[in-house]
């Protein structure tokens, strides 16, 4: 089956269907491929995008990863893509893999100067999380290098988070 063949199965009502093209087309090392899944993320809510993105992660299969890392360049977080980023986020953070570490931390740096905060607030989060679920030395050293230069908002979100160095309750704290 090509991939034209299988976007047209993106267009189907049934999320099985769904599911199927999207772990086939996941596999195609190609932009079209890429592109198609993108379309399908920003068209479809509820449990149809549910759909396409457990059948991205459920083989953790390392091909998706390069395809999530373009789909987060593409997208606007603080646009009308704000819900693909975060469930794309979702994605790379179930996988937990090396190579998404770039396309996570450039996410996790952009900035809007007007209006956004709570969107920039939660695409920040799930770009913590997702790196933190990486664990690697290149995550961790995104996150190290995040909490020394990134803005205001990211530094306060990675000092609140619990799991990283420095960031874990003192004993004293954990009796209280």
């Amino acid at each position: 089956m090509c991939s034209s063949d299988l976007q047209a199965l993106l267009r189907r009502n049934d999320p099985r269907v769904l599911a199927a093209a999207v772990s086939s087309l996941a596999g195609i090392e190609d932009p079209t491929a890429s592109r198609a899944i993108q379309t399908v993320l920003r068209a479809s809510s509820g449990n149809y995008r549910a759909a396409v993105i457990d059948a991205l992660v459920t083989g953790r299969d390392p091909r998706v990863v390069p395809m999530l890392g373009h789909i987060l360049e593409e997208t606007d977080p603080f646009g009308e893509d704000h819900q693909v980023v975060l469930d794309t986020l979702s994605a790379v953070q179930r996988l937990g893999h090396e190579q998404a570490v770039r396309a996570v931390s450039q996410v996790m740096s952009r900035k809007k100067f007007l209006f956004g905060r709570a969107k920039a607030r939660a695409f920040k989060t799930a770009s913590v999380q997702a790196l933190v679920a990486i664990g690697t030395t290149s995550a961790k050293a995104a996150l190290l290098e995040a909490s020394r230069s990134g803005d205001r908002l990211l530094k306060s979100i990675i000092r609140a988070h619990p799991v990283l160095p420095g960031n874990a309750p003192t004993a004293s704290e954990t009796r209280a």
